[in-house]
């Protein structure tokens, strides 16, 4: 395994079988067992509302620490024997997928494992393949596209989370993004691709509407590149930002989407019918939340210029908190996605929940807010609704999980939060307080001892108990 691991990977092989010899049987090496083990890694990571429990079980937890040692080992081995290759990179991104899962989005080790993976990119430059107008795609060079847009995507995610600048900026993605190729056309021979390739349109994406791991991986990586642009912007220094700029990434992020295929539009109805596979709609409620994100960002922003959007924001939270809610509400339909459910409502309900609670504290009469395409706003009852099914949903989320610090931190101001007004007479139509701008905060991060300068891309901001309390009567600080 050492001498195959130490012989170049030819990543340009047009044949899949060629392709695949390089790293099975008797050429078996190291970087294919770091994957096996990933995925073994994955599997002990249950999908049961006791998840967390039982990672602290010692047998549980140890098969789990097994795999995750045995994977660094396979790394270190591989990074003695070779300069890398797309291989090596896969298990980096993976590994580092793992560790968010068992210490946490904002945890060090997961930022770590993050800027290795993008430092070996850009070492590689993969992040740079440029493609001739008529590019014949092969199973080496999508199989690589793949991965580097994965790469993109996770980035953003991860500064969503935090509010950190992205470390793998879009103006240094040249490569293209995957077409929307099934993994069977590209490990077939070249007729059955090229036929394939006649069942895409002039933009990459299969006409017939039906959806693979491509079509997930190029959606995603779409919006991605709006994320962070969004970021560029909130996080950059002295940039000239008008609302107009603003307004135009929101005009081309909406027509962009609404290209994706028929086959990844999110439809609230899909989650009643037994015929839409739970993987499907998953991937269909990811992608809108991911979307509604972008939303969500740029409304802050065009807030912070002065342009009246707080409708428009309040009614993007809505949608968020209810969407993200139902991960939770209808557990029974994604019972496997239990492994991600406090991931999920810290990265969409809890944001959006707080810019709620903003709303409900400031004693505005929401049913007389309308949006820019003129619908009705969310009630006042209907946010206080979701926000106690919110409640209710961060006090599911066991307190030993990788994020149930955040979690039950969220859990105590929203509580504090609806306890105030349900205590309180229903504000006058049209009676409003103001509300404190969004400004830079410190906040100690859960048990990382870092503190975190977000910003405008705090999502978190409404967790500063300043900031609540100065929206009340005069009472005290929240508690912590």
């Amino acid at each position: 395994m050492c001498y195959n691991t130490s012989q170049p990977l030819s990543e340009d092989e047009e044949e899949p079988e060629r392709w695949w010899q390089q790293f099975s049987g008797m050429t078996f090496r190291w970087e294919a067992l770091g994957i096996i083990f990933t995925y073994w890694a994955f599997g002990t990571n249950v999908s049961t509302p006791l998840r967390a429990e039982l990672l602290r079980d010692p047998r549980y937890k140890s098969h789990m620490t097994d795999c995750l040692e045995a994977v660094d080992v396979c790394v270190d081995v591989c990074r003695s024997l070779t300069n890398g290759n797309s291989f090596l990179l896969f298990v980096l991104l993976r590994r580092g997928i793992l560790e968010s899962m068992r210490s946490g989005d904002a945890s060090p080790l997961v930022w770590r494992f993050h800027s290795d993976t993008v430092s070996l990119l850009t070492f590689l430059g993969l992040h740079a393949q440029t493609s001739r107008p008529n590019y014949q795609p092969t199973i080496c060079s999508e199989w690589k596209r793949r991965v580097v847009a994965d790469i993109f995507n996770i980035d953003k995610v991860l500064a969503s989370f935090t509010g950190r600048p992205p470390a793998f900026g879009r103006r240094y993605m040249l490569t293209a993004l995957p077409l929307d190729l099934a993994d069977h056309e590209l490990l077939g021979n070249k007729e059955s691709l090229a036929q394939a390739m006649k069942q895409l349109d002039t933009d990459g994406w299969k006409k017939s509407g039906l959806v693979t791991p491509s079509t997930i991986c190029r959606a995603r990586s779409m919006i991605a590149f709006f994320r962070d642009e969004l970021f560029e912007i909130a996080l950059g220094h002295r940039l000239e930002t008008t609302v107009d700029t603003l307004l135009d990434i929101l005009r081309r992020e909406v027509a962009t989407v609404a290209t994706f295929p028929a086959g990844l539009q999110y439809k609230h109805e899909d989650l009643l019918d037994p015929r839409i596979d739970q993987n499907m709609f998953y991937s269909r409620l990811q992608v809108h939340l991911e979307h509604l994100q972008n939303h969500f960002f740029i409304y802050r922003l065009l807030i912070q210029q002065g342009h009246d959007s707080q409708a428009d924001l309040v009614a993007v939270s809505f949608e968020m908190v209810s969407l993200a809610l139902l991960f939770w509400t209808h557990l029974d339909r994604l019972p496997w996605i239990v492994r991600d459910l406090e991931w999920l409502v810290m990265a969409y309900a809890a944001p959006a929940g707080g810019i709620l609670s903003q709303e409900l504290l400031k004693r505005t009469a929401a049913p007389a807010m309308v949006s820019a395409d003129g619908k009705q706003g969310p009630s006042r009852f209907a946010i206080m609704e979701k926000l106690f099914l919110l409640m209710s949903f961060l006090d599911w989320v066991s307190p030993n999980a990788p994020n149930g610090e955040l979690c039950r931190s969220c859990k105590r101001i929203i509580r504090h939060v609806l306890e105030k007004v349900t205590q309180e007479a229903p504000p006058a139509g049209g009676v409003s307080q103001a509300v404190p701008a969004f400004e830079p905060w410190n906040w100690d991060l859960g048990d990382t001892s870092m503190e975190f300068e977000f910003g405008l891309l705090d999502t978190f901001e409404w967790l500063r108990p300043e900031s609540m309390s100065s929206q009340g009567s005069g009472q005290g600080n929240l508690p912590t």
